[in-house]
């Protein structure tokens, strides 16, 4: 207690200022009644009346209390203000002294804040900043279990749908969108292609979210027959209209049709799981009228939970609705179990877990940090011995020492903390590049107050997590030591500061080693994903676009017409080798799964389904597909021809087993035709090609391909495979489309192998990330294990010495070191494998054909480490060999 009074410089406590009071009272009492008896009054009486004329003994005994209390308080903040100046005034004086120490431990700091900082302002909006909706923790997106293969399991039918919103008790509303569809905006000037998405009319209801300019859609717009309408985003509101508030009631042209502009989205609405450009009214009950939409397992959903309801309730709920729909609509089926999810989950989607990552390697960097600062602070700590004796030999306690070294820690701390902020907002910048396409637009990232606070936070949290070792290992001083001694023998006394510091290299190398192990996951991980065959080609050869016709704008001859001769411009462009054209492709995948029959053969399942897509004639070929069995399109194959199909492998393996499908011949459901929804069109299967799949993780699904010539056209995906780089055709390829037609935009230029790099992109920024931050974490370890090597050698230059005049050859004295620094570096290596072995199962979720706990990821890890720090020891290990018997005894 008398150490803690003294550091806190408190000379008396309450109890002791009580004790005092008590004292003092008693004191003046017992003056007074002296006085009445040398005045002749009897000593007893004298004592009572003194007592009688002193008053109130208990209110004076509180004011005076209260009074010293208050006088302790003021005088402890005047006195430790004092002596935090005086602190600060001293570690600034050290920081004049030693200005390239002091810039070695800011920028080191500045690094490690600046990357938190960097990363913390991404993850606080998208995965800690609440949805920009009413009570967002009451929404939820519907989801199915993988059971359910009709269709996405993000998708419902309007049946399904219809019947949840009526009979659950637990839900305040629910409400649907889908149906995205591209649009061809255009004016007088420009034509630009915009997402649309059609939504339910309680779609801002369910949300809780109104425009900030003009109207929420009304129930009249979605009456059949009422005049068009639309919302735009704010995005849209800014980029294609320059902000103008007399935007609402525009008329705008949207694929060659009218419609009126009646609200502007606010700047950070997000849909539930898209990024439209606009949305549009959906008449639900038209949809509901139409057996092959309504059955169609082709729409999102987002349901509000009643306030009091927990999700467990509505779990119960759901799986009893859930049986009592397929009860009562039995045609209705894979419809699996209904999930809700958060909605901010369903929004993160796959970001969350890549930046939780991110971030805890950031803290990891920063933790090394911190030790690399104090290893530093511990190497200077020989130079303040004296220093630190000499205040010691005036008076100056342990624990006024110990607050010096802490107030110099903290000044580091914050000024470093400051420079980080400043760096954090160009390491932001960065993150956004290399991460952008990965996240969801929820708005601008900003180093906002929140922001601050947590960079001020770390700031002063790393600086007494980097003073707390040098303050402990450097405040115990014997003054006859510290005053008698200098050079290498009061070096060689600081056998606690050695310990120390080899325990702090010995945890940097553990840090280092956790993140080039996370490194080298990621790493087999990204080379798994990239030599995946996705059943196609992707290469820098072969490029690829989108061409919005704008439906209404041309008939179906004109576009057919349109295509056959934008194909033969493309043909006589500079190195093309093949073009190919599809309504959809593999990497967005298709929203058309129509049911099929093979004529002459009873299915265990009478409704199998297929994804369904189109191909020209050379698609195959400019994909890379190779054709299994029997033959791709042909120019055979255009609208007179006979109608043909090619599948995919997997459906051939699955419904033909043991036998071939050319020849066979398959009726599936018309999604082009505008009959009744079981209308079925024979087709004869004429070729086999290879499996696509969407990503690396995803299953091969039954493919049917229709003659691209036999299919309407309403816009679609071009691949053009080139002999050279793809890329630089992209330019003439542009042109050649606007000189048919201006008013069609071309959408996401880019090659196969962009493609591909979009496909791995999660895996390919924690790739990244992490190998930036193990690649920092190793230099950490590597500029420890230097320093402390080099403190050592400094500190046994007499050992050497003595060492080297009794005959040690340079060889033995070389081996003492390695093998001390060998022994800092196994200790850290230990202790990194089992760290590294905890964490690792947190980044099981990205990691794709290599498990958490893959030896060899460990082994590189290790080897890495060790190589590092072979080479760290090397250098002061060549200096100790170099040591004169003569200069070493001289020291003394």
């Amino acid at each position: 207690m008398g150490r803690i009074a003294r550091f806190l410089r408190l000379p008396r406590s309450a109890a002791r200022i009580r004790i005092d009071i008590d004292d003092e009272i008693a004191f003046d009492i017992d003056m007074r009644a002296r006085d009445l008896v040398r005045q002749g009054m009897d000593s007893r009486e004298a004592q009572a009346r003194a007592a009688r004329e002193f008053g109130d003994l208990e209110a004076t005994r509180r004011y005076c209390e209260d009074l010293d209390m208050q006088i302790e308080a003021d005088a402890r903040r005047v006195s430790f203000l004092e002596d935090v100046h005086a602190d600060l005034r001293v570690a600034l004086r050290g920081m004049r002294r030693g200005p390239l120490f002091a810039a070695v431990v800011l920028l080191t700091l500045a690094l490690g804040i600046g990357a938190n900082t960097a990363v913390f302002s991404v993850v606080r909006r998208v995965l800690i900043t609440p949805l920009p909706f009413r009570a967002p923790e009451q929404l939820y997106r519907l989801y199915t279990t993988p059971s359910a293969t009709d269709g996405d399991n993000d998708k419902l039918s309007l049946v399904e749908l219809t019947e949840l919103a009526t009979q659950s008790r637990s839900l305040a509303g629910l409400t649907l969108f889908g149906s995205y569809q591209g649009v061809t905006y255009s004016d007088d000037h420009t034509a630009d292609s915009w997402q649309s998405v059609s939504v339910a009319p309680n779609f801002f209801d369910v949300l809780g979210v109104r425009p900030v300019l003009g109207r929420a859609f009304r129930t009249e717009d979605f009456v059949q027959g009422a005049p068009s309408v639309l919302i735009v985003t704010y995005q849209v509101w800014q980029r294609a209209f320059g902000g103008d508030r007399g935007l609402v009631g525009r008329v705008v042209q949207l694929n060659a049709k009218p419609f009126t502009v009646v609200g502007v989205l606010p700047e950070y609405f997000v849909g539930p799981t898209f990024n439209a450009d606009m949305l549009l009214p959906f008449n639900v009950d038209a949809a509901m009228r139409s057996p092959r939409f309504a059955r169609s397992r082709a729409w999102r959903s987002v349901a509000r939970l009643r306030p009091g309801v927990s999700l467990e309730q509505w779990r119960v709920e759901l799986a009893v609705l859930r049986q009592r729909i397929q009860g009562a609509h039995p045609d209705i089926k894979n419809a699996g179990v209904v999930l809700p999810t958060p909605l901010h989950e369903a929004i993160v989607g796959g970001a969350g877990p890549v930046l939780w990552l991110v971030m805890g390697g950031a803290i990891i960097v920063l933790l090394a940090t911190c030790v690399n600062i104090a290893g530093l602070f511990l190497s200077r700590a020989a130079a303040r011995r004296r220093e630190l004796g000499i205040r010691t030999a005036l008076g100056a306690g342990r624990g006024r020492l110990v607050r010096q070294v802490l107030a110099e820690t903290l000044l580091y701390g914050v000024v470093g903390g400051a420079i980080g902020i400043i760096l954090g907002a160009a390491l932001k910048a960065a993150l956004l590049r290399i991460a952008g396409p990965m996240l969801p637009k929820l708005g601008d990232v900003r180093i906002d107050a929140g922001v601050l606070l947590f960079a001020v936070a770390a700031s002063v949290a790393s600086g007494i997590i980097f003073g707390v070792v040098p303050a402990a290992a450097t405040t115990r001083v014997d003054v006859r030591d510290a005053l008698g001694d200098s050079g290498a023998r009061g070096a060689s006394r600081g056998a606690a500061t050695a310990r120390a510091s080899r325990l702090l290299v010995s945890a940097q190398v553990a840090f280092a080693l956790v993140l080039v192990v996370g490194a080298s996951l990621f790493v087999r991980t990204f080379k798994t994903l990239l030599d995946t065959d996705l059943g196609y080609e992707t290469t820098s050869h072969q490029a690829t676009f989108f061409l919005n016709f704008g439906a209404g704008r041309r008939s179906p001859d004109s576009q057919q017409a349109f295509v056959a001769l934008f194909m033969q411009r493309l043909h006589a462009l500079p190195g093309v080798a093949a073009v190919g054209y599809t309504v959809t492709n593999p990497w967005n995948g298709s929203w058309i799964s129509p049911h099929f029959q093979i004529e002459g053969r009873l299915l265990a399942n009478d409704r199998p389904s297929a994804v369904l897509s189109t191909a020209s004639a050379e698609y195959f070929k400019a994909m890379g597909m190779p054709v299994r069995m029997g033959r791709g399109f042909d120019a055979s194959d255009g609208r007179g021809g006979a109608p043909v199909a090619v599948i995919s492998e997997s459906m051939a393996q699955r419904f033909w087993p043991n036998s071939s499908p050319i020849g066979a011949r398959i009726r599936l459901t018309d999604f082009y035709a505008q009959g009744p929804s079981d209308t079925l069109l024979a087709r004869e299967v004429v070729g086999v090609v290879s499996d696509v799949k969407e990503d690396a993780m995803s299953n091969v699904s039954p493919t049917i391909y229709l003659p691209a010539e036999q299919a309407p056209v309403g816009g679609g995906s071009f691949v053009v495979r080139t002999t050279g780089e793809a890329a630089t055709l992209l330019p003439l390829i542009k042109d050649a489309a606007h000189s048919l037609d201006a008013k069609i935009p071309m959408v996401s230029p880019r090659t196969l192998r962009d493609v591909l790099s979009n496909i791995v992109r999660r895996q390919n920024v924690a790739m990244t990330l992490t190998g930036l931050f193990a690649l920092l974490a190793l230099v950490l370890a590597g500029l420890g294990v230097y320093g402390i090597m080099s403190y050592n050698v400094l500190a046994r230059t007499r050992e050497f010495g003595i060492r080297s005049a009794l005959g040690a050859s340079r060889g033995a004295v070389l081996g003492l070191v390695l093998r001390d620094g060998l022994a800092t570096t196994l200790l850290g290596l230990g202790a990194g494998l089992l760290l590294a072995a905890g964490l690792s199962r947190f980044a099981a979720s990205l990691l794709v054909g290599v498990t958490a706990h893959d030896p060899l990821s460990y082994v590189v890890g290790l080897v890495i480490l060790g190589l590092v720090s072979l080479i760290a020891c090397a250098v002061p290990a060549r200096v100790a060999t170099q040591v004169e018997p003569v200069e070493a005894l001289r020291l003394e």
